[in-house]
């Protein structure tokens, strides 16, 4: 008689988690392909950003700046090969806390295998076009553009 020990499979919620720290440690540690190892080659979210545009805009901020990042889950749904996490991120360039920017991500889920992987993400996509918009303007005079420059004291993006 043989018996087989065999590693008992984590629950999603389990294995979901470990893909979140997983991917917090990576973006820590500027690993881009780390990070995108969380996204389905099927990604796309409503704002039409694919994987691929994605994994570009990772790999653009990680090798901007050394990011330190502060993940909790909200929370966490499973429903057959499905999930839809909650995330509160902060994340500020190292060492300097005090420009922590914190905002909420909800993450769909799709099991690929073994794996559990992003298929879709919603509620960072306006703090992205702000910044990217705010890259342009700092790097052009307005008049350049043909767009005014927004009033001295002009608010930033709304609160996530």
């Amino acid at each position: 008689m043989a018996f087989w020990l065999t590693a008992a499979q984590p629950s999603p919620e389990q294995a979901i988690t470990k893909a979140i720290l997983r991917a917090e440690e990576e973006a820590e540690r500027g690993s881009v392909v780390g990070v995108n190892r969380a996204l389905s080659n099927d990604y796309q979210d409503a704002a039409g950003y694919t994987r691929r545009d994605l994994a570009r805009m990772i790999a653009l901020g990680l090798r901007a700046e050394q990011w330190e990042f502060s993940v909790q889950v909200g929370s966490l749904r499973v429903a057959d090969d499905g999930a839809e996490s909650v995330l509160r991120i902060g994340m500020w360039p190292e060492g300097a806390m005090a420009a922590k920017l914190d905002y909420t991500v909800t993450l769909a889920w799709r099991r690929e295998g073994r794996a559990w992987r992003i298929i879709s993400s919603d509620g960072w996509q306006g703090w992205l076009e702000y910044q990217a918009a705010d890259a342009v303007m700092q790097q052009a005079p307005p008049e350049a553009s043909g767009t005014p420059a927004p009033p001295e004291g002009s608010p930033g993006p709304p609160a996530p």
